[in-house]
């Protein structure tokens, strides 16, 4: 991946937590918790999910950067399986 590339790739990453709180900005807390599918997350629990998540989506961006074929692992530490869509995706990035 050349440096151009990567920068973007982290700008766009960085950019994402302006884009998140631009979404929720306004939303009352019943409008947070509300869940309009049924069996589906509210956004607050979307919200909560992404930030949980966090240092797994770190992690996985500074293998598909750093390594030339990175081993994406999943939230439990193993790694994903290779037809995975994070994988395809990080490595359809490279």
């Amino acid at each position: 991946m050349d440096a151009a590339t990567r920068d973007q790739l982290v700008a766009n990453y960085l950019a994402g937590t302006a884009l998140l709180k631009k979404a929720v900005q306004g939303m009352t807390d019943e409008q947070l918790k509300a869940r309009p599918v049924a069996g589906k997350m509210s956004t607050l629990e979307v919200v909560c999910h992404l930030v949980d998540f966090e240092p797994v989506y770190v992690e996985r961006m500074k293998r598909a950067i750093t390594m030339e074929k990175p081993t994406i692992l999943g939230a439990d530490g193993t790694p994903s399986p290779p037809s995975s869509t994070t994988t395809t995706a990080m490595r359809t990035k490279r």
